[in-house]
Parts: structure tokens; sequence; C-alpha cells
């Protein structure tokens, strides 16, 4: 028949099978065949064509249609949220449509229905469109059908209905296809021990068999495997794919409520053992995709109301899970959620409970939040008998437990006071009723008591090396980070990432940016999206980012700004969208700014108010303006330090461009007149004697009280840890002038201020001043000379000076000097006289100068050798004698 028709042709199979299809496929004739099939097994096809799963805009589209909604329906949230519950099922969404449209439910309901139409609408006749023969349940069934019939055929019915159970109680995306089977086949109690994963062998159990079976009903699709550093055999970390809709109706069609007591417990066993694995080896992605079928399960067993060990263990490493990833509320619930299903448990397992405890111990540490102390010791009392029992049996466990949590008490007593109720009794320690320090006391002797582990030792020396970090020893902290870091065993470890964190933060404060840099790319593994060791990543930006931006702040270090960019760019999360709340926010959202204030200056647009760079900093900063940075809020916290500092940071990065232009300029200049330079011998000898006139003095001085000199390292006066008392101040001043003009535009310029720039100082730029702090520099007080030198003790100026005992005690105090060095103090003048006359003199004279490029500025490090002058005795009158006043 086919062949008599005149024009080419086209057959469709819909639903094809290969068996039953090919039987009916023509050989003859001018035309094609067409088949839509839930299996791929079709040798001999011209081309195999596999559709895609529809997007959530064209299922979106499909509801719409369906609906018949107008343009401006204002239901997009409501059908996209739908469309999604629906896995963008094409026949699903149609159906949910056709039930939403017969039983005259408005879109505007839609968030209240989603679960009904899971449940009713998918099983509905009324909601099938027109001349479709089944509704999505019944097409499932047909297939279930068709599943079993070829299951049976092969004598795979039994492996391959446990299997799909199994599949159906995971999550429905890459399901390892051995942690499914291992669920459905393998008992609890034959999981390798310790912490062996269960593998079927291929071998020997039809495992492709079954796969093939479910594939070839389209329950199932091959997805990407699961990531592993190395493969066990080829296809042991195999994965598919199901439809959550699917899950959900095979579940009731195989009335899988059944045998959840006996199956649930196994597969919450199988599924702990794959996660923790994942966890102990460091493996982000991979525990990210356990953790989903982890969660799945845990729901499972909550609606199932089973009460067992396994699901409680399951239940407390997924909390492991979570709180690695900085998820500290989600792991918070669940350890809460493992506590409620041990204490339902026949024989509940003590030492989880005991684990449960310290950790949300150790959240309640973390958070300060209101009566943390009291939570901290009642779950702390409640372990302490357990552990002191558990010594007896396995000590290094005991160990290892009884440090933690002597760790939580000792940080909680270091960074809180204590009230008289806390000390004296701890608010539902009940049973066993012991206050704080009873409790710290207790603690201590049993760890006392009990033999040091590697990992007891790992966690002391962590909280050790915190100390000294905290006490300002960031030498030591170096040194015991390092020696710490060559003792440990395992790579992967949150006690790794945190030395870690450590020796990068002790190099930090000792200004070791090239070793921190290299530091940093050895800590980049712990980081990234999905990193498993969140609370050392957030602590590393927090902490070095804090230290960077001050650093940046205070000295303008482009290493210190580097760093920070890389810290907040680098390590693999929006800290933005993670910060736990709005001081934390405000904090990260600073530490942004800084940098891009560094980046406007580090471009080649910096001049350009708007380039993009310029634009950016601009943005962040009106981010900040309405921000507070600690709650409550502290003035002088030292995020409201950096915030103070960043407009004099710009202002000294604004006069820095403004001096190098100048030194490049004079520079050039120079070359053109070098000849004529090297020809004056009494020339280059005034220049290079570095004979001048000085003079010193104290930054709260009279005279210096309408100056405004200053440098961001004055943000830290508040704090008399860091610089007490005044600064001492030092005014140089040559004793002549040598000028020279440029060639070619004819501008005048001082050599002296051009060499001693060229070592570190600064222009001053009229009122607007910040001063640079140079290391390479070194002023000297021996006796009455003062002598400032530079590399390789070059002599940059000599003056005699009359040092007082108050001079020398700011020296020896701040260790650095600020120096001005110019033509603005008039120091061949009496002190009544010129610019030293009073403080407006001398300030509108310095502010003369500096406009005429003649004042530089630096701040020194500043040594004296010699004994401070004796203070002088007030001289007082002698008293007249008695005979003296009866004469008078």
């Amino acid at each position: 028949m086919l062949q008599a028709l005149p024009g080419p042709w086209l057959m469709v199979f819909d639903d094809g099978v290969p068996a039953a299809a090919l039987s009916w496929m023509p050989i003859r004739g001018r035309g094609h065949v067409l088949v839509t099939s839930l299996t791929g097994n079709w040798r001999g096809a011209g081309a195999v064509v596999e559709v895609s799963p529809m997007s959530v805009e064209d299922g979106v589209a499909l509801l719409e249609a369906r609906l018949r909604l107008p343009a401006a329906h204002g239901a997009g949230p409501a059908l996209t949220a739908l469309v999604q519950a629906l896995e963008c099922w094409p026949l699903a969404i149609v159906i949910a449509g056709g039930y939403l449209t017969s039983c005259r439910i408005d879109v505007s309901r839609l968030p209240a229905y989603t679960r009904t139409i899971l449940a009713r609408a998918l099983d509905d006749p009324e909601a099938v469109p027109a001349g479709y023969p089944h509704t999505l349940v019944a097409a499932i069934r047909v297939s279930l059908e068709r599943l079993r019939a070829s299951a049976e055929a092969r004598g795979l019915l039994g492996p391959t209905a446990n299997a799909l159970a199994a599949l159906c109680w995971l999550a429905p995306h890459r399901i390892p296809v051995h942690l499914a089977l291992a669920c459905a086949f393998i008992p609890a109690d034959e999981i390798p021990l310790p912490r062996g994963r269960a593998l079927l062998d291929e071998a020997d159990s039809p495992v492709r068999e079954i796969i093939r079976e479910l594939a070839g009903v389209s329950f199932i699709q091959h997805a990407e495997p699961l990531p592993a550093r190395a493969e066990l055999f080829p296809g042991s970390e195999d994965t598919v794919t199901m439809n959550a809709v699917l899950q959900s109706v095979l579940a009731r069609e195989l009335d899988m409520t059944a045998v959840a007591p006996a199956a649930l417990p196994q597969a919450a066993a199988h599924t702990d053992v794959w996660l923790v694995q994942a966890l102990r080896t460091g493996q982000a992605e991979r525990s990210w995709l356990l953790a989903q079928h982890a969660a799945v399960l845990v729901g499972h067993l909550t609606t199932a109301g089973l009460a067992h060990n396994a699901a409680a263990n399951l239940m407390g490493n997924l909390a492991a899970f979570h709180y690695g990833h900085g998820q500290y509320e989600q792991a918070h619930g669940l350890l809460e959620q493992e506590l409620a299903c041990l204490s339902g448990c026949e024989n509940p397992d003590e030492g989880l409970a005991a684990q449960a405890r310290i950790i949300l111990a150790q959240l309640d540490q973390m958070h300060d939040l209101p009566n943390a102390r009291d939570r901290i010791a009642s779950h702390l009392a409640a372990v302490l008998p357990y552990l002191t029992k558990l010594a007896d049996r396995n000590p290094d466990m005991a160990a290892v437990l009884a440090t933690e949590s002597l760790l939580i008490l000792q940080t909680s007593t270091k960074t809180h006071t204590l009230t008289g109720s806390e000390t004296a009794q701890a608010p539902g320690a009940a049973p066993a009723g012991r206050g704080w320090y009873d409790l710290l006391d207790a603690f201590t002797a049993l760890v006392g008591a009990l033999p040091a582990t590697a990992e007891s030792r790992e966690m002391t020396g962590v909280f050790g090396i915190s100390r000294l970090l905290s006490q300002g020893r960031p030498e030591q902290a170096e040194l015991a980070a390092a020696d710490a870091l060559a003792a440990v065993t395992h790579t992967w470890t949150a006690t790794a990432a945190e030395l870690r964190r450590l020796l990068l933060e002790a190099l930090v404060a000792q200004d070791k940016w090239e070793q921190a840099e290299a530091e940093l790319e050895r800590f980049l593994p712990f980081a990234g999206p999905r990193s498993l060791y969140r609370f050392s990543v957030q602590r590393l930006v927090h902490n070095a980012g804090t230290a960077c931006a001050l650093r940046f702040v205070l000295t303008g270090s482009e290493q210190a700004a580097h760093l920070l960019g890389r810290l907040l760019d680098d390590t693999g999360s929006d800290h933005l969208t993670t910060a736990a709340n709005a001081p934390e926010h405000a904090q990260i959202l600073l530490l942004h700014t800084v940098h891009a204030l560094w980046q406007v200056f580090a471009s080649e647009e910096a001049a350009r108010v708007s380039s993009p760079a310029h634009l950016k900093f601009s943005n962040l900063l009106r981010q900040l303006t309405d921000k507070t940075f600690t709650d409550p809020h502290d003035p002088d916290s030292v995020w409201e330090r950096i915030y103070d500092g960043l407009a004099s940071r710009m202002t000294a990065m604004v006069t820095d461009v403004h001096h190098h232009q100048v030194q490049t300029t004079v520079d050039a200049g120079l070359g053109d007149n070098a000849e004529l330079l090297q020809h004056n011998a009494r020339f280059t000898e005034l220049l290079n004697s570095g004979r001048v006139r000085g003079r010193l003095a104290l930054s709260t001085d009279a005279l210096l009280a309408a100056t405004p000199i200053g440098t961001n390292a004055d943000l830290l006066a508040k704090d008399r840890r860091f610089f007490p008392g005044p600064t001492p101040v030092v005014l140089l001043e040559p004793a002549r002038m040598l000028g020279i003009t440029l060639l070619e535009t004819g501008e005048p310029f001082e050599l002296q201020i051009h060499r001693i720039c060229a070592h570190g100082f600064r222009r001053m730029l009229g009122a607007h001043t910040s001063v640079p702090a140079v290391a390479d520099l070194h002023l000297h007080l021996d006796n009455s000379t003062l002598r400032l030198r530079g590399p390789q003790e070059v002599l940059l100026a000599e003056a005699p000076v009359a040092a007082t005992r108050e001079w020398h005690s700011a020296a020896r105090a701040r260790g650095r000097a600020l120096v001005l060095y110019g033509f603005a103090f008039d120091l061949h003048l009496p002190p009544h006289q010129g610019a030293l006359s009073s403080p407006h003199a001398f300030a509108l004279r310095l502010a003369q100068a500096a406009n005429a490029g003649l004042v530089a500025a630096a701040l020194v490090p500043v040594t004296t050798s010699n004994s401070p002058p004796p203070r002088r005795k007030p001289h007082r009158a002698r008293k007249a004698s008695s005979k003296a006043r009866q004469r008078r």
C-alpha cells in the first residue's frame, strides 16, 4: 500500500517498543518512520534524537497557555514555583493546568494548592487534555507494568523492584548507582568497618541489567559521575537521575510506607558512610551532592516517625556538613532533631548524644546569643558523666571529646564576664548540677587524667596559637603554627584548615607579604563556593582582611591591599551574601571599599573621576553611610578607625600622585642639566653634605596646635597599647637653597627637597597633607647631634639639637618621629621671631612653603644613644632666719 502512494509519506509510532514496532516497520516505499519511545535501545535507526528537559521558561509559557492567562496576570512567581515543583515535566504541567481550570482554582491561590496538585491532580481524569488517553499516574502505571513484564522475563523482578524503591528514597538528581543498590541489597550490619563503603561486585551482581531495565522505561537517566579523587573500579561513581514527581507517584504505587521501618534505617546507614567518607577526605563537591540525598532521607525518616540510632547518626553527620559549610542554623536544627530522635530510641547511643551536645555548645559559644553560657553549661554538664564512663572503655575517644569540651569552656570563660549565678550554678545544668567553674575544673581534671592523642594535641595547639595572636605575639604564633602543620597526619581536616589560617594571620601581622601570598595559595584548596571549612575561610577573611585594610589605611601598603583583594575574591564565595548579620555585612562591605580605593589609584585611569574604578569606590562608600560595624556601636573599634582613615588615605594617594609627577619632572630636568651640575663642585658638595639647622618639638607643643599635620597612624592614638603619649617632631632646615630652573619649562625647583624626596619623603601639598611612614630611613640622636641616614648609611641630614627629657621619652615610646624638612621654619632667627613666634605664624609659614613645594615630610624610625638630661629641680628661695625677720 505504501508503495502505491504517489508522494513521500510519514509513519509515526507513538510510545514504541522495539520488539513490537520493528515487526511493523515498512521496508519499501518513499517515506520516513518517526518513533517516540521511552527507551533508546533502537539498533539500526537512522538517527536517535534525545529530547532534553523542558526549560523553566518554556514550562511557564505552557502553563500560561493551558490556563489562558492574560499578558499581565501578575502570577509569575507562583507559576514558576509550580513548574519547578513539577520538574518541568510537560505532561504534568498540562494536567496540572487542566486540574486548576476544571476546579476553577484562581492562580492567586496557587501557593496553597501546590501540594494538592502533586497529590491529586496527576491522577484526575478530568484534568487530562482532550485526545490524551491517560492521566499522568495512569501513564506511569503503564510503564510500571511494562517494567514488571520485562524484568520478570529476565528473572530480575525482585531486584529491580527493590532497586527502584531505593532510588525513590534518595534525592532525585545524581543518585549514586552503587549507593542506591547497597541500600536495596546490603544489610547495615554488613557495612565494612571502620567506615568503609559497601559496593556490589558487578561481576557477580546484575547491576547493569537492573539499570538498563529502569532506563528502558525512562524511569531513570544516566547522569554525570559523582566527583571522586579516584574510582575504585570503572563505574563505581556512576549516577542516575529521576524526576521528583515520578518518585512521589512510584512511592505510592509501590506502597513504600509498608517497608519504611526496615528500609529507611538501612538506607540511612549506607548514606551516612558515603557522606562521612567524603567529609573526612575533604571532597567538597562530592559531600555537597551526597548531603542532598542525606537531607531527603532525613525528611523521609521524620515523616515516618522512625526513632533509630542510624537515623540519628545520619542527622548528626548531615549537621556536621552544614556546620562545615557555615550553615549554622541548619546544623543547630539537625542536632536538636538528632537528640529528639535518640530520646525515642529503645537503646539510644550515648556517644551520638554527647557529640551532638558538644557541637551545640560550640555553636552557642560562637554566636554569643542571649543565655548562651547557660546553654553551654547545660549541654556540657550532661556530657560529663558519659565521658567519665567512656574514659575506661575508650580513653582515646574520651580524650578528644573532653578536650573539645574543655576548649569551649575556656574560650567562653576568656571572652565573657561571668555573673555571680553562673559562677555558682549553671541554670539548666541538672542532673549534673555543676556551676561554671566547677564544670571547668571537672573537665580540666578529666583531660589531665586521659592520654593525649594526636587529635587532642592538634585541637590544643590551635587554641594556643590563637591565644598567641590575640596576645600580640605573631612571631611565636608563626613558629608554633608551622611546627603544628609539620605534624599534621591528615591533610583534609578542620584542624589543618585552622592551622593554615592562623599561620597566614601571623604572617600578615608581621607584614611578611610574600610569605603570606604563598601561604594563601596553600590555603585556597580549603576554600571555594562549597567549602567544607567555611568557618576557617570566614575567620581568615575577617581577621587577615581587617589587618590588611588597617595596614593599607595606615601606611598605604600596596602589598596589603593586593592581599586584601585576593582574600575577598579568591576564597571562592560572596562574603557579602554569606554574612551572618548586619554588622558583619557592613564589615565585609568596608573591606571591599578599602580594596576599591586602592584599585582607583592602581588603575591607569586614576585621574578620571568617571572611570569604572572611581564609580565602584563611590558606590561602595555611599553604601556605608548608614551602616554600623558593631552592635552596640563602638566608636573605638578597629572598623571605625579604618573607616575614619579612608579620607586621609585618599588624600595621601592624591598627594602621592602629585609628588611622583613632580619627582619625574625634576628627574628629567636634571638629566638635561647633568653636565652643568658635574662641573660645579661647590654646588655638589653643598647638596651632599647634609648640613642643616634643627629643632626638636612634640606634637602636643602649643607651637604646633594650629598645624594640620598628621598621619593615619594617629588613628591608633586612642589605644595606649599602640602609641602612648605625644609624637616626637623634628624640624630640619638647610642653611641655603640650591635651586635649579628646568631648561624646557622654566620652572624652578629646590634640589635638596628633591634629594630627600628621592629617599621616601613626600612633598607637602598645602593643608591637605598625609605623611608617609618610611622604614628605609633612620633617625639617630647621639648626644647633641641628630643624623638622618638612608640605605647604605647615606647621610641625608645632620644638625646640632637640644633634646628635652620629654622628647627622649616620646622617641622611646613611639619609636618613630615626624620629620619636617624644608624652608618654612626660620631656624636662623631667635624663637620669638619669624615662623616660631606663634602657632598662627608657624601654620601660615608652613602652608606658604608647602604651596611653593619647599617642604617635605616623613615618619621615620628614631633611636637615641645618650641619656636624657637630668630633670631640673625648681629653684626655691631660702627661708629667712628668725633673726632676720626680727631685724626687719
